[in-house]
């Protein structure tokens, strides 16, 4: 069984959040490029590169946020389940012993 330890999972959960931020931010700076100042030769096919990027910027950026969330609730999983796991021992030894 492997074992992965909390705070690893917790920095997981937190470097995914991070990455989502960042593909947030360049999601933003795509949506502010003013690419009618290219001229009209160029503005069309710009256009089209901006918005096939933003798009799938937009889709990591979702992914990291959903990946950030699955680490933080198998973590809060795990911690229950260890929680349980530990109560459901100390029911089976002597009192002494607890």
């Amino acid at each position: 069984m492997t074992q992965v330890p909390y705070p690893v999972i917790l920095q997981a959960a937190r470097d995914w959040d991070e990455q989502a931020d960042v593909l947030h931010s360049a999601s933003r700076n795509l949506a502010q490029a003013e690419v009618s100042e290219l001229g009209p030769r160029v503005a069309a096919a710009a256009t089209r590169f901006v918005e096939t990027w933003r798009t799938e910027i937009d889709a990591m950026e979702r992914a990291a946020g959903h990946h950030s969330q699955a680490l933080s609730a198998v973590r809060l999983d795990f911690f229950a389940t260890d929680q349980q796991a530990s109560t459901d021992l100390q029911d089976l030894v002597p009192w002494a012993d607890r």
